[in-house]
């Protein structure tokens, strides 16, 4: 008799947005007959789908979470977006499919008596994952946006660099650990067009084509250190506008008005025009508008502290300059205790090292950007830490390895020569700076918990 299991949910950044899912796989006499994804909605939204007549693509579990199927065993169903479609179809051991699957295979196992390698022969991937693309080309990328009215186009130079890293972990058994941790993973993207279009509907003739990013499979697990930190900050810079100054802008500004207010006054007879100007203050900011032409005209300064004693009022605000970028500072200290930890940590340097180089391109004539990278703060379940500020796409600036941090030469007695303990020291710095957006319309980083109770980034 077939039978069905849920997996648990499985996390998976989708073009910058986190989004939610599960497997449901239904068995029957150790084989899988057939594998539904499932992404978590809202329960607005699945109200909405049950009232379009569309309750067979939908379902509900008793934690309270509303899910839309957005592939029955292979093939989209109307709910697939273009970015999940895209995500689905990609290949490889970190892939988003490959998550699902582990997941389902998980599920499998819990709920049956049957080996882990029954299942895993259900699952194509498990027995031959796809290349990604050649290591010298650029494979995996997606083709450029076309062009609106007029377009500079973006020069796609393709860079040798490695698409495929191991998973990584220190210390090695994190990985089955109840520990909160923080990974790292790498990415490539290319340059972007620049448009210009009359015709733009948003009304914005400057637009900026969208960057093509290509996931690099591999990651790098570490405990979460302490002294972490982060700094959000925006630019200010005082300014002063007198009202001198700020008159003369005003005619800049709309010359035409302050022409017809000209002609206006100088069509008044002359016993109007003394009542206007009969005020003490009208006359001194006659006074004050001739002083400050006067010394202009001269190239001079001061004649109206000098004559008056007084200075036009500076009118000083803080006005906003720009907004900045963040950085952060990592330091991790590593000290194997097995032969396999210390390749472990090895490669965990030469993750880093390699990632962030730049990369050659196949003429040799360019040099291309170098990989970039996520940082996540996790929990011991996948998700995104709550109570911890999340961090945007970064660049590695730099990174300084230590080979002796303990002050002496040590290494282990085995062929590599293995020093005793490393600690590396790295600047991140995000690509982009920080807008409201990113806290009001970000994606849920858990579902179980509402956004406000999280500190956002």
């Amino acid at each position: 008799m077939a039978e069905e299991v849920n997996s648990t949910i499985v996390g998976y950044e989708i073009d910058g947005s986190l989004r939610i899912f599960r497997t449901v796989t239904t068995h029957e006499n150790s084989e899988v007959q057939k594998t539904l994804v499932q992404e978590v909605i809202s329960e607005e939204l699945y109200n909405q789908r049950v009232a379009d007549g569309n309750s067979s693509l939908v379902a509900k579990d008793d934690q309270g979470l509303f899910y839309q199927t957005v592939s029955n065993d292979g093939a989209n169903t109307i709910f697939t977006d273009v970015n999940l479609e895209r995500s689905l179809a990609e290949t490889g051991n970190n892939s988003f499919l490959s998550n699902l699957n582990a997941a389902s295979i998980d599920a499998l196992v819990d709920n049956t008596n049957e080996e882990r390698s029954v299942w895993e022969d259900s699952y194509s991937q498990f027995n031959n994952v796809a290349d990604a693309g050649d290591a010298n080309d650029g494979g995996g990328t997606l083709p450029p946006s076309q062009p609106t009215q007029f377009d500079i186009s973006r020069l796609e130079i393709k860079g040798r660099r490695q698409k495929k890293y191991e998973n990584l972990f220190y210390p090695e058994n994190i990985v089955s650990s109840k520990q909160d941790r923080i990974r790292f993973t790498m990415f490539h993207q290319t340059g972007r067009s620049f448009n210009f279009n009359l015709e733009n509907p948003d009304g914005n003739p400057f637009t900026f084509g969208e960057r093509n990013i290509t996931e690099i499979d591999g990651s790098v697990t570490l405990p979460i250190q302490g002294g972490i930190s982060d700094r959000n900050e925006v630019s200010f810079t005082g300014s002063k506008l007198n009202p001198v100054t700020g008159a003369l802008a005003s005619i800049a500004f709309d010359p035409i008005a302050a022409g017809a207010q000209i002609l206006s006054v100088l069509n008044e007879d002359v016993s109007t025009i003394q009542k206007r100007l009969g005020g003490e203050v009208s006359q001194n900011a006659v006074a004050a508008i001739r002083t400050y032409l006067a010394q202009t005209a001269v190239g001079t300064s001061g004649l109206i502290p000098r004559t008056t004693g007084a200075i036009l009022n500076p009118n000083l605000e803080l006005l906003l300059e720009s907004p900045e970028l963040r950085s952060f500072e990592f330091a991790f200290k590593m000290s194997a205790r097995s032969k396999s930890e210390a390749n472990q940590i090895k490669k965990i340097i030469r993750f880093f090292k390699q990632g962030m180089s730049v990369k050659r391109s196949k003429s040799s004539l360019f040099v291309v950007t170098p990989n970039l990278f996520k940082i996540r703060y996790l929990t011991d379940d996948g998700f995104d830490h709550p109570s911890i500020g999340r961090i945007k796409k970064c660049a590695l600036m730099a990174i300084n390895t230590e080979y002796t941090p303990d002050g002496t030469y040590m290494t282990f007695d085995d062929e590599d020569r293995t020093m005793t303990s490393y600690q590396i020291q790295m600047t991140f710095k995000e690509l982009e700076p920080l807008t409201e957006d990113d806290y009001t319309t970000g994606p849920t980083i858990n579902p179980i918990l509402p956004n406000d109770n999280q500190i956002g980034y």
